[in-house]
């Protein structure tokens, strides 16, 4: 074993209080009693005299730490109150871990974050050998180097891709098919910041690891884009470890990068993409209205987000508009130009959505349509030769797609230059993560304007800007409503009334959920404040291998005196929505899209076309 070798092992959502609510305060290495924790546990034990394990509430503590009790506290949620980069430094200094010559961390990109910022700027050497595998890879790979006794062995070492050559046959084959066949081929969107740079030309990062990932591994092929993460802490450090160069770049996808943005704290680069997630995870959690819309509960000054039936991102309704107004007190006005006025050149978004209706059926009209009649003069100019009524035509029809298919979520921001700071730092953040974007049905991919097609964004400004640093994300969710925690029976009457707070404690325990029949009531229901009535529906998260959360998301809000007709029928779409449920084809159970294994599976005894369930997958040899 290794004297100057530290191991950090992380913690696990699930706990020995979970079969043994009796239980009182337990060591921490007997705390945890999932597999992964498991297996990493014997890790530790295998290569290093000394181990750790950090816990997301308690920071780093001894094996023989005494925890007093359940908590569920984890780095995914912010709003659980993770322990701070601050007090794991502090932590460290105490500790006196700079003794450590070298450190290994386990665990997601979460806890290579958090061990990353610990030791930033000390002369300890980190290794991270299973950072950026998928969760199945990731266990097997860390089974093997018990056995192997290599804990830093090139296999693992690399993580998704171990050699330059296969690297090299993706880029050729991308040079030979042409960019957009090459991703269209493989399912890969265009890269938002990540670009491998080799022979002087730029390639979609993402992509490219994983059509590499299937010249090493051709039994298996290459990889989905959903079975792996991009951005620094997977792909960016995967290629480097191959020793190519990447470029990070702040235009989208133009392969013609300028140099990122640097974080705004000050603090090193930003994690996109985990910042995006916590920004979908709130904004879910508010009010979402849709038409008509009660502008009279709207503050005069704010922002709006809006989202889009069928578009999914980290598992949640994805953000697909932000914006606001410079005027006081005109975000009102501003959305009834949206939604109610029909007047596309009083409205960018309205002419944007007109554009790609017309281009989608290609209309001669779309060049009509784009020409600016603001002015008299310009009325005037064109009076003979624009056919109003066909322009009136493709108004109702954006107004029907807006009014149909968009959710409006608001909130108060009084002071005009805080308003256009987060209107652009929102738009900066969802645009640069490598894990948002728009869906092959959505109607943006039909627009004439290239920046849409690639952000999966109804706007063209500040995209690929500056994305939020922590603080300041921290500083947005302090103006936000309180979160929707969950749904508590009431004691005395026994009704179940929905909580709101910081403080994030489960209503129920996972697994026993996941493991009866599913009744939409455990997923689905209703409840009506000042505002409306709210439809929300629990959706399946994962803290981690084997650390199953439920949360409880706003899926729209009706006016309070919508007929209860109208929230039936809502609810029972919301039940045969694949964006949130699933029938497995083998056990024909129905489970959250959350529960259901995301790649193929080849069974030649069901040949029914479909998703199975992670219990079914285990079965035909998939490992979570």
């Amino acid at each position: 074993m290794a004297h100057d070798l530290l191991v950090i092992v992380p913690c696990g959502q699930k706990k020995l209080w979970d079969a043994h609510p009796e239980a009182g305060p337990v060591m921490a290495q007997d705390a945890y009693t999932g597999g992964p924790f498991s297996l990493n546990r014997q890790f530790a034990e295998t290569f290093a005299d000394s181990w750790l394990i950090l816990s997301a509430k308690y920071g780093f503590i001894d094996p023989e730490f005494l925890v007093p009790g359940p908590y569920n506290v984890t780095f995914k949620r912010k709003v659980t109150a993770p322990i701070s980069i601050t007090e794991l430094r502090e932590q460290r200094s105490q500790r006196g871990l700079d003794r450590f010559s070298q450190v290994i961390g386990l665990g997601g990109k979460e806890y290579r974050a958090a061990i990353e910022g610990t030791f930033k700027g000390t002369s300890t050497e980190l290794h991270f050998p299973f950072s950026g595998l998928p969760i199945g890879k990731s266990m097997q790979a860390t089974k093997r180097a018990i056995e192997d006794n290599k804990p830093l062995g090139n296999q693992v070492k690399r993580g998704l891709i171990q050699t330059r050559d296969s690297v090299i046959l993706a880029i050729k084959e991308c040079d030979q098919l042409g960019r957009d066949r090459f991703l269209k081929k493989y399912g890969f969107r265009p890269a938002k910041r990540y670009f491998l740079t080799y022979n002087e030309r730029l390639y979609d990062s993402k992509a490219i690891v994983g059509v590499a990932y299937g010249y090493e591994n051709p039994q298996e092929g290459p990889l989905k884009p959903t079975s792996f993460s991009g951005g620094a802490a997977t792909v960016q450090r995967c290629l480097e470890q191959l020793e190519f160069e990447i470029t990070l770049s702040d235009q989208g996808a133009s392969l013609n990068p300028e140099p990122s943005q640097p974080n705004p704290d000050g603090e090193g680069t930003v994690d996109v993409e985990m910042s995006c997630q916590h920004l979908h995870h709130r904004l879910n959690q508010a009010p979402a209205f849709t038409f008509p819309l009660p502008l009279d509960q709207f503050p005069a000054n704010g922002i709006y987000i809006l989202f889009e039936e069928g578009e999914q991102a980290h598992d949640m309704k994805r953000i697909v508009r932000i914006g606001t107004h410079t005027g006081n007190n005109q975000l009102r006005p501003r959305l009834s130009q949206h939604f109610i006025n029909e007047r596309k050149d009083r409205s960018i978004f309205r002419k944007n959505i007109g554009r790609c209706l017309l281009n989608k059926n290609n209309d001669p009209f779309l060049e009509d349509w784009q020409r600016d009649l603001t002015t008299r003069a310009a009325k005037e100019q064109w009076a003979d030769k624009i056919d109003f009524a066909k322009q009136a035509e493709i108004e109702n029809q954006v107004s029907d797609y807006m009014r149909s298919r968009m959710r409006v979520a608001v909130f108060e921001v009084p002071d005009k230059e805080q308003r256009l700071l987060l209107e652009s730092r929102i738009i900066s953040t969802v645009s640069s993560c490598e894990e948002c974007g728009p869906s092959e049905d959505w109607l943006g991919q039909h627009s004439p304007k290239q920046k849409i097609r690639d952000s999966g964004l109804w706007q063209v400004n500040e995209l690929y800007k500056t994305p939020f640093s922590e603080k300041e994300l921290d500083n947005l969710f302090d103006l936000l409503p309180p979160q929707l925690i969950g749904f508590f029976e009431n004691e005395l009457t026994r009704e179940r009334l929905p909580q709101f707070g910081d403080d994030w404690t489960p209503d129920c325990d996972p697994w026993k959920l996941l493991q009866r029949d599913f009744t939409a009531s455990d997923y689905i229901t209703t409840f009506r404040d000042a505002v409306g009535i709210h439809l929300a529906v629990r959706q399946l998260l994962w803290g981690g291998p084997s650390e199953p959360m439920f949360t409880w998301f706003i899926n729209r809000t009706f006016a309070a005196d919508t007929p209860q007709s109208d929230i039936d029928s809502a609810t029972e779409r919301l039940v045969n929505d694949q964006n949130y449920f699933w029938n497995c084809v083998d056990c024909h159970r129905r489970y959250p899209a959350g529960y259901m294994h995301e790649g193929y599976i080849d069974n030649p005894k069901n040949v029914e076309q479909g998703s199975y369930c992670m219990a079914c997958a285990q079965n035909y040899g998939v490992v979570y």
